[in-house]
């Protein structure tokens, strides 16, 4: 429960304070830097050799988690075209997200049990999708 937890507290008690460092340094680079810390926190979690060390990565996921959705909540509102479909894209994202929250867990279950790999690596060849595609497709600022 406490690896769910860590992942839980960290996204929900950063994403305001988040927005701030948004401003600061630029949706881009934020959005571009929690793919990025995600993902390495991702592969931490693979390979932790202790709960602890688990619980910290998952953390770690949290924080990108947190500094990503900020970066994206950002990309729906300013690039997402007229202000009657702004709404439509936010209640999506939060549909996916809680959506994710939900059978992440039990899937990954499910995968672990099946293949006997830990269910944190084999999504990692995914992971840097999002950070290219951001990179090609979204401004400087």
């Amino acid at each position: 429960m406490l690896v769910v937890l860590a992942y839980l507290l960290a996204i929900t008690t950063l994403i305001v304070s988040v927005g701030r460092l948004g401003d600061i340094t630029g949706r881009r680079r934020l959005l571009l830097g929690g793919i990025f810390l995600f993902t390495v926190a991702s592969v931490l979690c693979g390979v932790a050799p202790t709960l602890w060390l688990l619980i910290a990565a998952r953390a770690a996921q949290g924080l990108g988690a947190a500094i990503a959705l900020d970066g994206a909540h950002h990309g729906v509102c300013r690039r997402g075209g007229s202000e009657g479909k702004t709404g439509s894209a936010m209640g999506l994202l939060g549909t996916m997200s809680a959506i994710g929250t939900a059978l992440g867990p039990s899937l990954g279950g499910v995968f672990d049990r099946r293949t006997g790999l830990a269910g944190y690596l084999p999504h990692q060849h995914t992971a840097g999708y999002p950070d290219f595609s951001s990179r090609a497709s979204l401004p400087a600022r």
